[in-house]
């Protein structure tokens, strides 16, 4: 078993979307995807929700009015590939962020031997409570984006969930194109900082 495994990942927009031109038609006409899918639509509290899958791929589509997500739980997809064809299309979208997000499952037994992550600051609970979960989180900028690390143990699953971050404002709208495409490299940078971080002490030098 690999002890840090990639078990999902995603590829977020933020800003203000026409969801009712991302349909799986529209998508299928300019190229994105290669068949028209299924569609749901879900009424939420705070808005709609449109959900897309396709048979042919295990990737997921989300779209709000303030969200679109491209998700997978298959560790080879490429979820900034159609998210950049999305932006490229719809290139005068007004967007806040964009997000490519890396869900890892680390074995709990090779994580006990991280020392750096697994001593957290011991707790002095109260008399009959007993602690369920903890959690370890920071973010790191390298170069114009933020990587946030959020590092959760509940019971005996351990995962590390990892956000790599664009600010668009900041940025530009190609920026945020030019970082869905990036989607691989950040999968990799990413498997790789988490491996450094949570390397065994006996490992360390």
């Amino acid at each position: 078993m690999t002890p840090i495994a990639l078990v999902k990942l995603n590829c977020v927009a933020a800003g203000t979307l026409n969801m009712y031109i991302i349909e799986p038609k529209w998508l299928a006409s300019h190229g994105i995807t290669s068949e028209w899918g299924e569609a749901h639509l879900h009424i939420g509290l705070d808005a709609p929700l449109m959900r897309y899958r396709f048979q042919k791929s295990k990737m997921s589509w989300e779209v709000s009015p303030s969200r679109l997500t491209i998700e997978s739980e298959d560790p080879k997809d490429d979820c900034g590939k159609p998210m950049a064809q999305v932006l490229e299309a719809l290139s005068n979208t007004p967007l806040l962020a964009v997000g490519c997000n890396f869900h890892f499952s680390v074995d709990a037994l090779y994580f006990e031997e991280c020392g750096s992550f697994a001593a957290y600051p011991s707790l002095n609970l109260p008399q009959k409570y007993k602690l369920v979960s903890k959690a370890y989180r920071f973010t790191m900028m390298y170069r114009k984006h933020s990587y946030s690390f959020e590092l959760t143990q509940a019971e005996e699953k351990v995962i590390l969930a990892v956000n790599v971050q664009a600010d668009v404002r900041k940025h530009g709208l190609e920026f945020a194109q030019k970082t869905a495409k990036g989607f691989e490299n950040y999968k990799r940078t990413v498997h790789r900082l988490a491996t450094q971080l949570l390397k065994p002490q006996r490992l360390r030098r």
